[in-house]
Parts: structure tokens; sequence; C-alpha cells
């Protein structure tokens, strides 16, 4: 998937499940903060392991670069691609040059 960021949003990151293991080494296991979301959102979009953006409060605005598949999990969010609204833990597929604006979270 290419994607583009036209706005960040408020503290928006690429995570994964992190790397447990290495404590001992003095390596924090990092990955997303929401585990069961991450779980939830491979388990929709039939991949394993694979890197997610993590959002916090205020999402950010992406361009789609390519013609493909995303889902939005967690805490819910308002959002709209090119400006219809999206819903939540649903797999949408998008094409070239759509714009998905994720706004405030709503709860959670």
């Amino acid at each position: 998937m290419a994607i583009k960021i036209i706005k960040p949003g408020l503290f928006t990151t690429v995570q994964d499940k992190g790397r447990s293991g290495h404590q001992f080494e003095g390596y924090s296991p990092a990955g997303v903060m929401d585990r069961p979301s991450y779980e939830i959102l491979n388990t929709l979009l039939e991949t394993e392991g694979q890197p997610a953006l993590e959002i916090t409060m205020i999402g950010p605005t992406i361009k789609f670069l390519d013609q493909n598949l995303f889902a939005m999990t967690g805490a819910p969010f308002s959002a709209t691609l090119n400006g219809q609204p999206v819903s939540h833990q649903t797999v949408i597929k998008v094409e070239k040059n759509d714009v998905l604006e994720i706004g405030h979270v709503i709860h959670g």
C-alpha cells in the first residue's frame, strides 16, 4: 500500500506487534498500544503482523497512491473517504487518489 500523509494528525505513528524477549538487554518490546484492535485489523484485512497506523485523539488526512483495502479499528473516529462517511471495523476498498480524512476520536 502506498499512501501520502497530507496532514499527520495529533499523534500518528507506524506500529507493528513489537518484539518481546529483549527486555533483559534494555530494549522495550515497543509495538502497538492497543493490541486487541491491532489483531482485529489484521484479521479483517487477512494479514498477519503487518504494520498499521496508530492514531491518537485527532486523525490524519491520507491520500492513497494505489488501489487497496483498509479498515479502522479501536476507538471510533469520525472519518470520511472522498467526503462520504466511513464505517468502523469494516474493510473498505480505495482507489488511486482517494482521500481519507480522519477527524476527532468520538469516544475511547
